[in-house]
Formats: C-alpha cells, structure tokens, sequence
C-alpha cells in the first residue's frame, strides 16, 4: 500500500508472499493430476486471504500501530469467498480447454524405477 506519498509494502514482500503460497500448492500438484482440483480451490480462498491479512500486519507494524476498524473483515473476507465461488469455474475451463486442445492434466502411472523426468512428460 501506499500511504502519505510512501511507499509502505516493497513490491519484494509480494512477490516472496505470492511464491511462498504457490510453492505450497505446487507441492500439492500430484493431487490436482489426480483430479482433485477442489483442494486447490479451497487453497485459493485460504491464501488470498492470507496475503491479504498479511499485507495488512505489514503495514501495520510498518505504521507502529495496530488499528483493525470492522469493515477490513469484509476487505479480506470478500475476494477470499469470490475466490473460492470462481475457482470451479476456472478449474472447469482449464479442463475443457485441455481437453480441446488434447493435453492430458492426469498423472499417468510411472514405474517407479524410471527416472523423474519421465515421469512428468
């Protein structure tokens, strides 16, 4: 944010907030082949809300106060629940084109002595 001129979150927290939660859901990635794609969604709402939270601890101990009025529930709150109604529907059209375009998103079964990379394409 931005506030009085200054510059109060470094584009560099975003971008290690943003990759630290897309590390945890490409950790997950193995269950997304396996078409549960319902944990992702769930995740999507769980960490935009926690950027958002996140981002507001920050500017908050940036400022040296702690202010938490009652309409910021509904500023962190809403996108998460937006993200989690939209999510489906994205999964949905990510599988349809995948379909259309003839990419497989299932994990298909690898031996287990072939070698990683094999195992991906």
């Amino acid at each position: 944010g931005v506030a009085g001129g200054g510059v109060e979150i470094s584009a560099g927290t975003n971008v290690f907030l943003y990759g630290a939660l897309a590390t945890v859901m490409h950790g997950l990635q193995p269950l997304f082949l396996r078409g549960r794609w319902e944990v992702h969604a769930f995740l999507a709402a769980l960490f935009t809300f926690s950027v958002l939270a996140a981002e507001f601890l920050l500017m908050n101990l940036r400022r040296g106060g702690f202010e938490f009025p009652s309409w910021l529930w509904w500023r962190m709150v809403a996108p998460a629940v937006f993200s989690a109604m939209v999510a489906p529907f994205v999964f949905t059209l990510f599988h349809v084109l995948a379909t259309v375009l003839g990419v497989s998103v299932r994990q298909e079964r690898v031996s287990p002595n072939a070698p990683a990379a094999l195992g991906r394409w």
